[in-house]
């Protein structure tokens, strides 16, 4: 243990210079002390080896205020702006890139020091890239792009050309990626300022963030909670406005679980329309259920920026996998649902703005987990709200939840744990308790990997059918147009306590595009629980509403696979109705 505490040190020590000096706050002027944040050593059930006891050593205190006390009032006043706003001011000149940059990188860095959530902040390279931003819009008087000077996170998988890109392994400490991710390239050609590394979970594969290297993240709205994972980092930092944008990655939630923890907007796209060359990752070579690259928002708009963006530098001229197919704005404006209805029931389909009516369906509860009060709140006001604006809304039964709970565990431990193992291993570092597969007596065949493949695109075919057979019910000659379901059974959780995630991780399965979005707040006026049923042990955590007040409540809307930019253009018209904040 000598010899990985030695690369501990090393990281934490270049992470810690890597913090611009004029930017750290001292917190015990301001009552808070440093907390440590330590994820090892740490206690495990006795009576299931696998589940960690909940950490309790953090206070339940809230720090989003914490800005308003420490930064100066110019810092607060670009930081404060939501992106369309910046992306606004960075066009017309108002606002410099790097005067942006500079009050980024203060909140960015005062978050770290009460939530733990950066690894890396590469200030003389974002430097660099906003003065170019700057100069380039002097001289020709336009914009680099239509990300242009905006500073953007980047979760610990995006490699920086002469950064490491650690990923919460011992293993990568000490290399430097020699080139950028093909999403860091996208962005730089956007005109973003790409400036900071944010934790990550050891492995990825999990709905909290620790790791060995850098420690545990910290949920800013309650300390003693979890901003969820394994992009907890991007979700905490984008929740304190120490980021605008960041850009995380999902392969079962993991871009949607941490923007609900922290009442953000989250986008899972569909499989490669996002490029994830040259990023780093847990285990590549898994195509079956692929990690997929989406982003982290305070608002609509900013989720809807980056993906125009992106698709608009063709990334399927990098990326082999990436699918060729640019943003489509017609779609994204709801064209062809005018399509779907033929005959003179179409024209009762729209109102006089030419907007269609559309058809949800709810999913109360997905079969296995049912939601804690809020969330059952949230969804029938979300109905409610829905209806008045003239939609169609119907119920929804999951179809075969544990059937296909089951089977994505498989895909994600096809061979056995053996590539999470042993990337481990090579940094001489120990699994954390709750990322150990449960052990085989053999590595899987190749024959086993087909028939596990076979299952899957079974399940999916059935899925599909299942979702096809709402025509019948929906009214409008379609099937239902999205899915609308809790992110998660509750609004964000105890640290290591989000350990089962088929909220999210059942539309990796089926690859359907999944958009989280804030709806409200847990309330103790409103969500006590109202009868005698089991919710209280929802997964054996006790639901005290005194305890979760004030947390973000998230939905979810679920839509048709590559219909990326129709699910974008719904989640438009829901947030017009007065659902989302």
């Amino acid at each position: 243990m000598e010899a990985l505490q030695a690369k501990i040190d090393k990281a934490r020590a270049r992470r810690d210079r890597s913090l611009p000096p004029e930017f750290l706050v001292d917190l015990s002027s301001f009552g808070l002390e440093m907390l440590p944040f330590e994820p090892i050593p740490r206690p495990t059930k006795a009576d299931d080896p696998e589940e960690e006891e909940p950490t309790t050593i953090y206070p339940a205190d809230n720090v989003l205020g914490l800005p308003r006390k420490v930064l100066s009032t110019d810092v607060l006043a670009i930081t404060e702006l939501h992106t369309a706003e910046l992306l606004a001011q960075l066009a017309s000149g108002k606002l410099s890139a790097v005067r942006c940059l500079k009050a980024f990188v203060a909140r960015a860095v005062l978050a770290q020091q009460v939530v733990n959530c950066v690894t890396e902040v590469f200030y003389d390279f974002a430097l660099r890239t906003a003065q170019d931003c700057d100069d380039y819009l002097a001289k020709e008087g336009k914009v680099k792009g239509p990300l242009h000077g905006l500073p953007v996170s980047l979760k610990d998988q995006f490699s920086v050309a002469g950064h490491p890109t650690v990923m919460g392994y011992a293993a990568y400490i000490d290399q430097e990626r020699p080139q950028h991710s093909v999403i860091t390239e996208l962005l730089l050609r956007a005109g973003a300022v790409p400036f900071c590394h944010t934790n990550v979970p050891q492995t990825l594969m999990r709905g909290e963030t620790d790791n060995h290297i850098f420690g545990r993240t910290l949920n800013p709205a309650n300390r003693s909670f979890t901003p969820g994972g394994s992009s907890g980092g991007e979700g905490a930092l984008v929740a304190f406005r120490g980021s605008p944008l960041g850009a995380g990655t999902d392969i079962g939630g993991s871009v949607r679980i941490p923007a609900a923890f922290n009442g953000l907007w989250g986008f899972r796209p569909s499989m490669h329309r996002i490029p994830y060359e040259g990023s780093v990752n847990s285990m590549e070579g898994q195509e079956s259920v692929a990690s997929v690259i989406g982003p982290i928002s305070a608002t609509f708009e900013g989720c809807l920026a980056f993906t125009r963006a992106i698709l608009a530098e063709r990334p399927w001229i990098l990326d082999p996998l990436a699918v060729a197919m640019p943003f489509n704005e017609d779609q994204f404006l709801l064209k062809q649902l005018h399509l779907k209805a033929p005959g003179p029931a179409a024209e009762q389909q729209h109102d006089e703005h030419n907007k269609p009516k559309l058809c949800f369906a709810i999913m109360w509860e997905n079969g296995l987990y049912r939601p804690h009060p809020p969330l059952t709140r949230a969804l029938k006001e979300a109905k409610a709200k829905l209806e008045a604006a003239g939609h169609t809304v119907i119920d929804w039964t999951n179809y075969e939840p544990k059937r296909g709970a089951g089977l994505i565990a498989e895909v994600y431990f096809a061979d056995g744990g053996v590539d999470l193992a042993k990337l481990a291993a090579e940094g001489g570092e120990p699994l954390m308790t709750s990322v150990v597969a449960r052990p085989r007596e053999r590595e899987p065949t190749v024959y086993e990997g087909w028939q596990l493949n076979k299952r899957k695109i079974q399940y999916r075919k059935e899925f599909l059918d299942h979702w096809q057979a709402t025509r019948e019910l929906s009214g409008t000659g379609r099937p239902v147009d999205a899915l609308l379901t809790p992110t998660a059974p509750w609004a964000a959780c105890p640290h290591d306590m989000n350990v089962h995630i088929p909220y999210t991780n059942l539309w990796n399965l089926v690859d359907r595009p999944a958009i989280t979005f804030p709806v409200t707040t847990v309330q103790p006026e409103l969500d006590a629980v109202p009868d005698e049923r089991p919710v209280g042990e929802l997964l054996g955590a006790p639901y005290d509403v005194h305890r979760w007040a004030g947390m973000p409540v998230n939905l979810q809307l679920v839509g048709h696979r590559l219909m990326d930019e129709e699910l974008l253009g719904i989640a438009r018209l829901v947030k017009e109705a007065g659902v989302a904040l």
